[in-house]
């Protein structure tokens, strides 16, 4: 009598599984196609199982037939599909053997269609925790290879341990861009990482590249923000988030609503990058925009208290030829009333 797919025990399902890699017929018949990827196909018989006996026993057989073959280019199909199946799986022991094989690098060179069995692993691999071995290996990896696809695959897999991972290889990864179709992936990818860990290691970096004189590196980054991320979500990701949009965006961010905004952010992103983001969107207003920056950045990250009283003195706005004081500790809507004068006029200088 033929066992239903329910009843069959690891053994069986071995058998099966090679059964259908060689194209044999099966016993039972399986269920047909509809169009998906062969990973997906299993991925969906196993679904149906309905007992979580059933579903342990192919995942056993599964991550044991991976085992059992020989990565040779004749088998590229196979290891293909069962890679991939196990990142839908998770098979207890798979994450062992994906390190070992990533390690000594057995499947470099090895392709299935245009996909290279080597990235194909790392990805998988990238779907389990990713320890401080392993994460030292792709550090160290990056160095020796050019490849623009690895790169961005290290990236993204590091972004899971947190920012500053991520972060450790966003220069490198920026400097191997070389097409606009690269810079596109590399978009995707951003959007992806900047969803699983935040905006703020993302906004302190720039402030890095800008301070050691690496703009072109900065100028790529923002760019590749752009494609990657609207305005309004990238605002909507808090502070940081709004403040690494405002830098990206400078012409959108000249508003008076929009500074007195990135200012009152002092009290959770801290004084000093307040200072340094009014500064970067108001330098080209003229070249005292950095004490419009300071003053704001003061006068909005302090407490507003009798020390602020005696530390910041009166300031004075020259417009044209007429000089308009600004208490510090004036009203929102007179302080609102200042910057839109400082910001909407012509001819703006500022002195202490």
């Amino acid at each position: 009598m033929t066992k239903s797919l329910e009843e069959f025990v690891t053994r069986d399902w071995e058998g099966w599984l090679e059964g259908l890699f060689l194209g044999e017929s099966l016993s039972p018949a399986v269920p047909p196609i509809q169009g998906e990827a062969y990973h997906l196909y299993l991925h969906r018989i196993y679904s149906e199982l309905s007992s979580a006996k059933s579903k342990d026993n192919f995942s056993k057989a599964a991550f044991g037939l991976l085992e059992a073959t020989p990565l040779l280019p004749a088998f590229s199909e196979r290891i293909y599909t069962l890679l991939h199946l196990m990142a839908l799986l998770r098979c207890r022991g798979c994450k062992n053997y994906l390190t070992r094989v990533i390690l000594d690098e057995v499947l470099l060179g090895l392709e299935y269609g245009a996909q290279d069995l080597h990235y194909v692993s790392l990805s998988v691999r990238g779907e389990f925790d990713v320890d401080d071995e392993f994460a030292d290996f792709l550090r160290s990896s990056l160095p020796r290879s050019q490849d623009f696809r690895y790169s961005l695959l290290i990236f993204y897999i590091l972004s899971a341990r947190g920012a500053r991972d991520a972060i450790d290889v966003l220069e490198n990864l920026l400097r191997s861009v070389s097409s606009k179709i690269e810079r596109t992936q590399l978009a995707h990818v951003l959007r992806d990482v900047i969803d699983r860990v935040g905006c703020s290691a993302f906004y302190r970096w720039q402030h890095a590249m800008r301070d050691s004189g690496k703009h072109e590196a900065l100028s790529m980054f923002q760019e590749t923000l752009r494609a990657s991320i609207e305005w309004e979500e990238l605002v909507s990701e808090g502070d940081f988030g709004f403040l690494l949009a405002a830098e990206a965006w400078p012409e959108r961010s000249k508003g008076p609503e929009e500074i007195l905004r990135i200012a009152r952010t002092a009290s959770s992103v801290g004084e000093e990058y307040v200072k340094k983001t009014l500064g970067v969107i108001l330098g080209s207003q003229g070249e005292h925009g950095e004490a419009l920056a300071w003053w704001l950045g003061g006068s909005l990250g302090l407490d507003a208290s009798r020390v602020f009283r005696e530390r910041v003195p009166p300031l004075v706005l020259q417009i044209d030829d007429k000089q308009e004081p600004l208490d510090v500790l004036m009203p929102e809507a007179s302080l609102l009333q200042g910057i839109r004068i400082a910001t909407e006029r012509r001819g703006v200088r500022t002195w202490n």
